[in-house]
């Protein structure tokens, strides 16, 4: 229910304002979006906001999310942590993917040379099609406030992705073939703006 009201919204708002969100779709489209620190290489979001299997149908509604959740990003609005992982398995296989989520328990490490980094106290993941695949939680922040992270794998819409920012100020990230999870959280969990 609310991801369906989450794409009205965003359908809305491009109506009344065609321009300034066409130049954020623009934006979106034609530009790399990386993100990186100091121990990982370039690494494009758009994954991360939003991958569709093949078959999956396209909605602008999505497009428009994505499109700003990276100006999110880029106002600083949106804070992000990068950690290395071995690459995720298929939603049929939870046993393994459970398997690789519960093993940052014990092998996360920093990529920040940070020396106070927050531990992996709980991690779980369960899969399917509604709501989350699972959760991370931290001894401590682990980049702001935030301490428990909602877990999305594999394949994900935007609106998928920006529920969890609403719901809990905070998500996971791991997308099919990548090497690098991503935490996200909102900068003031009490702000939240849909335009």
């Amino acid at each position: 229910m609310l991801e369906k009201y989450i794409k009205e919204n965003f359908l809305n708002i491009y109506k009344e304002d065609p321009v300034k969100y066409g130049e954020m779709l623009s934006i979106y489209y034609n530009k790399e979006c990386t993100i990186e620190n100091t121990l990982s290489p370039k690494i494009s979001i758009k994954p991360y906001f939003q991958q569709l299997f093949d078959l999956a149908p396209h909605s602008i509604a999505d497009d428009l999310i994505a499109a700003r959740m990276w100006q999110m990003i880029l106002h600083e609005e949106l804070k992000y942590r990068i950690q290395e992982t071995p690459k995720c398995f298929a939603d049929k296989e939870k046993e393994k993917n459970d398997q690789l989520v519960k093993s940052y328990m014990t092998n996360v490490k920093p990529m920040d040379n940070s020396t106070n980094f927050a531990k992996v106290i709980e991690a779980n993941f369960w899969g399917g099609t509604q709501g989350s695949d699972g959760y991370i939680k931290f001894d401590k922040p682990f980049i702001e406030k935030q301490i428990y992270f909602p877990l999305e794998i594999g394949y994900c819409k935007a609106s998928q992705f920006y529920c969890n920012l609403i719901t809990f100020s905070s998500i996971a990230r791991l997308p099919y073939e990548s090497n690098y999870i991503i935490y996200f959280e909102l900068d003031n969990p009490d702000y939240f703006s849909l335009i």
